[in-house]
Order: structure tokens, then sequence, then C-alpha cells
């Protein structure tokens, strides 16, 4: 008897504790849940983006800028120390910009969006684990060499592709030709011994 007359008034007590909740508690801690939830999935993209080596990556794509921004400087003509000194300043300046206009920071905050609109935070988690294997490391690292490979390929497939493209538009014209001629040909009115007629007498 005591033990029911305790749930009860248990029951009591939560169903008033339930009823005392205004919808702006709701509300915020629905906002908090929210606000939690994508802490999280911020947290695991930031992870997913440290483990798909996003920075050695980049550090190739500054590497190509700089090449192309020297061997730019050298094919102009330095006639002497001042005009050295000026190209090299510039030099320096473009280098700069590239690391600021393409940096980490920005690189990894549209990355991090990226991710979170694409996967959820247990897919991202899947493939974290996976980049951190020795499989994954090694896809990751033979990625670029991959791609350049796998983009000749598909040039290769469409240059034998094109011309074989070409003959066929070649016989559409030719058949839509004849066609456009065979309408012509139907829509002339017979020759008649009238029609004939008429010719000769002229």
């Amino acid at each position: 008897m005591i033990r029911k007359n305790l749930v009860v008034l248990l029951f009591v007590v939560f169903s008033s504790w339930q009823c005392s909740k205004t919808p702006e508690d709701t509300a915020t801690r629905l906002q908090q849940n929210q606000e939690r939830e994508k802490e999280q999935l911020q947290q695991a993209a930031i992870e997913f983006l440290d483990a798909s080596n996003a920075a050695s990556i980049l550090d190739s794509v500054h590497l190509r800028v700089d090449n192309t921004i020297l061997k730019y400087m050298e094919s102009i003509d330095q006639k002497d120390d001042t005009t050295k000194a000026i190209m090299e300043q510039y030099t320096q300046k473009m280098i700069r910009m590239t690391r600021e206009e393409i940096s980490f920071d920005k690189l990894s905050a549209a990355l991090t969006t990226i991710y979170m609109d694409t996967y959820t935070i247990n897919e991202m988690k899947d493939i974290t684990r996976f980049y951190q294997t020795d499989t994954g490391q090694k896809m990751l690292a033979n990625m670029p060499t991959l791609t350049k490979k796998n983009m000749k390929v598909i040039e290769t497939m469409v240059k034998g592709l094109t011309p074989k493209l070409q003959e066929a538009m070649n016989a559409l014209k030719a058949d839509l030709q004849k066609t456009q001629q065979r309408s012509t040909t139907q829509q002339l009115p017979p020759v008649t011994k009238k029609t004939s007629s008429a010719i000769n007498a002229d």
C-alpha cells in the first residue's frame, strides 16, 4: 500500500513538473539540442578534414602556384640589380597573397560546411576511421596520381569518340537533307495533259 501511494505521489509530482513547463522552456531546450547536434556534427567534420590530409594537399597547391609565379617572373627580362630587387619584392608579395587567399582556415571552413551538408555524424566517423588506417592513408597519398591517370583514360576515350560522333552528325545532316528534298518533291503538283498544253502554248 505504501509502495502504491509512493508511485502515485511520484506520478503526480512528475505530471505537475511537466505541466509547469512553458512553451518557452520547450523552445529553449529544443534550440540547445540543435546547437549541441550542430557542434557534434562540426567536430566530426573537423576530424574528417584532419584525417583526409587536407593540409598536405593545400601545401602541394601552394607549391604549384609558387612555381607558376616563379616561371612568370623568370620570363621577364631582368636587366639590372634594381629590376631584380623589384621583381623579388613582387614575387614575395604574390606568394604571400596566395597564402592569404588560399589559406587553410578558409579551406577548412568551406570543406567543413560541405562535409556537414553531405554526411551524417556516423558516416563521417566511419570515413575518418578508414582514413586513419594504413589502407586509407595509402588511398589518400595515391589519390592525386590516380585522378590524373583517370583523367587521361577519359580523355583518350573522348578522343576516340569524337570522330564517331562527327560521322554520326554528318549522316544526320545527309538524312535530313534527303527528307527535306522528298518533302519538297511531294508538295509539287503533278504534271497533267492540261499542264503540258499550257507549257507548250507558252
